[in-house]
């Protein structure tokens, strides 16, 4: 996961969807999922691209693991190089994203639900990628562990993926790969699930659209009080 920053210009982003969820008869932490990661040679998913995706299966069979570097048609910026690890070299003679887009919504499809640390970031540029080849996300949702790692560890300094693994427990070694930061960001959603309390993955992503707007204003008054404090 490249230095991401969660931004609200996605809105509704964590709002329920608009299809109707499949009750199931036990908890969501027993459903089918992928953990989801990108990393990209820059912020902007209107202009920027995808240079490495995996999607990490929990619950569901190995063989619909992928873990793929993706060619671009411009060099990496140095500093995407020095986060990642990720050279030109590295990307040359890879598959380019248009390659992969059919595999990779064939496994989306298979599962209940996607999970993505910080998705706000994630989601946006896997939907523009898809676009570039005039295809779409399936309408499956999205769980975030960053929006309850806001929440449960509000009061707790760092809420980046790897200082939330470090004190929940979960091995991230060579971050800021794609592998390594989706494995973690499923098996810290595991560890989350006790403290979270929510058996329905219906009633998960409900609670998780109410606490990524409380975020939002809690966000929104501290700047507040930062402003008035500066400007007094």
């Amino acid at each position: 996961m490249t230095n991401k920053t969660s931004t609200m210009s996605q809105l509704g982003l964590f709002s329920t969807p608009s299809a109707p969820i499949v009750a199931k008869e036990f908890s969501w932490t027993k459903q089918s999922f992928f953990a989801l990661d990108i990393e990209t040679n820059g912020l902007n998913p209107a202009a920027d691209r995808i240079i490495e995706i995996a999607l990490v299966p929990f619950n569901m069979s190995c063989d619909s693991h992928i873990n793929q570097l993706i060619s671009i048609p411009t060099p990496l910026p140095l500093e995407i190089q020095k986060i990642t690890g990720i050279n030109d070299n590295m990307l040359k003679n890879k598959p380019s994203f248009i390659d992969v887009a059919d595999r990779i919504l064939g496994s989306i499809k298979n599962a209940d639900f996607i999970v993505a640390y910080n998705a706000a970031f994630d989601k946006p540029f896997l939907e523009s990628e898809l676009a570039r080849v005039n295809k779409a996300l399936p309408n499956i949702p999205w769980v975030d562990p960053f929006v309850f790692i806001c929440e449960i560890d509000r009061y707790k300094k760092g809420k980046k993926l790897i200082d939330a693994a470090k004190r929940w427990g979960v091995s991230l070694e060579d971050a800021h790969r794609a592998h390594n930061d989706a494995l973690a960001a499923g098996e810290l959603l595991l560890k989350l699930s006790s403290t979270i309390a929510i058996d329905d993955l219906k009633d998960l992503v409900e609670k998780q659209s109410i606490l990524f707007w409380k975020n939002a204003h809690n966000r929104h008054e501290m700047q507040q009080k930062q402003e008035w404090s500066i400007n007094r």
